[in-house]
């Protein structure tokens, strides 16, 4: 009798944890709807001077998105598979068990708008960037 109590909590606290993790994955598709979409930005206008809010907001959104990229947690590594899929924009750190985003379209946007007003901005959230021990 106990042991089956114990299971029936055990199974109750599973099913919310999967509810949680459902929740959690919702923001986390949104994100990678913009990201998305801020991508295709980035083909569309090439070199055009109006990349470089969007390299800037990019750069935002997946530094942003480390937050779903945490290995061991259920609820928040739903992103790991598009961190693995995107190895230029971010790196893994084994003792963390966390992706990094390693500041790419920041650095883009430097390079290839060093006039830009965000340059400044750009600049400090590199310095600013999370990273694992390693990096």
């Amino acid at each position: 009798m106990i042991a089956a109590q114990a299971a029936a909590k055990q199974k109750s606290r599973d099913s919310a944890s999967a509810d949680s993790a459902r929740q959690d994955s919702m923001p986390f598709a949104r994100l990678v709807d913009s990201m998305s979409a801020d991508e295709s930005l980035v083909t569309d206008l090439g070199d055009d001077t109006a990349v470089a809010p969007v390299l800037f907001r990019l750069g935002k959104l997946k530094a942003r998105a480390i937050g779903w990229m945490i290995l061991g947690n259920p609820r928040l590594s739903m992103g790991a598979a598009y961190a693995k899929a995107h190895p230029r924009e971010f790196g893994y750190f084994d003792p963390d068990g966390q992706y990094y985003y390693n500041g790419l379209h920041w650095r883009e946007l430097l390079s290839r708008f060093p006039q830009s007003s965000l340059v400044d901005s750009a600049r400090w959230y590199l310095a600013h960037l999370q990273r694992g021990h390693g990096d």
